[in-house]
């Protein structure tokens, strides 16, 4: 009897710590959401997001972008005890009316990125044959306030872009329904955000670049939040100065002016003479000719 109570304590203590162990093992990551960051050489900034996991469906409902040649600051504020706390934010925020993002699509990332394609603003290939190509691309790009691709119309908030919102859901009780605001992604499903920065980058200055991002996982339990998940990027850029050198040629036109010919002339005494040879000349003449006479 006493064996018994002892073997069925070793027992129950094992069953729990296999199920302890069991809740950590399967308890959701922060790790959900894969992002990647990448500049041009003309300084356009991309960045991406995407549901990387099989743990459920991703709604995002925050979002923060910039690129700044100062100091740039990048948040993904989480928490999965108690209340769900997701919130990502960039500081300095970029001019909404500067960004441009994809609809919602299926990508591969890291992807291959060209920072030398497109004319230096870049080229960034993310599978299914789906190659964003610079701020400009309209085949994949819309402005980050339209309604499209399945993505409500952005808007500024404190250091974030809300969608559909202002003042984007971030904290959330755990069990509650999935919040009105913000896009899902499905696994395997991304978005990509391009900045219109490549004026920023000037030689000899630094560009920063920075995204960041947050949201609330269902966990495959329709129409509720399970868990958060976020991401941050920063990513730099140096623009070396140019040395360019200037070769000036200088052409010297010399001019030479010429006296005027010199006339020679006669003095007094010259002119005597002249004169009495002159006078001697036609008398010879008259004599000549009274001769022929």
């Amino acid at each position: 009897m006493i064996r018994y109570r002892g073997v069925s304590r070793w027992f129950l203590h094992g069953c729990l710590a296999a199920s302890l162990l069991l809740t950590v093992m399967s308890r959701p990551s922060f790790a959900d959401m894969q992002h990647n960051i990448n500049i041009s050489d003309n300084g356009t900034v991309y960045w991406a997001q995407r549901n990387d996991t099989q743990h459920g469906k991703l709604r995002v409902t925050s979002t923060g972008v910039g690129a700044t040649t100062g100091a740039i600051s990048t948040s993904a504020d989480l928490n999965q005890d108690g209340t769900l706390v997701a919130s990502g934010t960039v500081s300095p925020l970029f001019p909404i009316a500067s960004v441009r993002r994809t609809g919602i699509f299926n990508c591969t990332l890291p992807g291959s990125f060209n920072p030398s394609g497109n004319s230096g603003n870049g080229a960034w290939d993310v599978g299914g044959g789906n190659v964003i190509n610079g701020y400009g691309d309209v085949a994949h790009l819309t402005d980050i306030v339209n309604n499209l691709g399945g993505i409500p119309s952005a808007q500024t908030g404190t250091n974030q872009f809300g969608f559909g919102t202002a003042s984007p859901t971030t904290s959330i009780a755990k069990g509650a329904a999935t919040p009105a605001d913000g896009f899902t992604l499905e696994n395997g499903e991304c978005v990509i955000y391009v900045l219109n920065s490549s004026s920023l980058l000037t030689p000899g200055t630094t560009l920063t670049g920075g995204g960041a991002s947050a949201g609330f996982m269902d966990n495959f339990v329709t129409g509720t939040v399970q868990s958060v998940t976020g991401a941050t990027d920063a990513l730099s850029k140096f623009l070396p100065t140019t040395t360019t050198t200037t070769t000036t040629t200088t052409t010297t036109t010399t001019t030479t002016t010429l006296p005027p010919p010199t006339i020679p002339t006669t003095g007094e005494w010259g002119m005597m003479i002249f004169g009495a040879a002159l006078l001697g000349f036609m008398a010879w003449m008259i004599r000549a000719r009274q001769t022929i006479d």
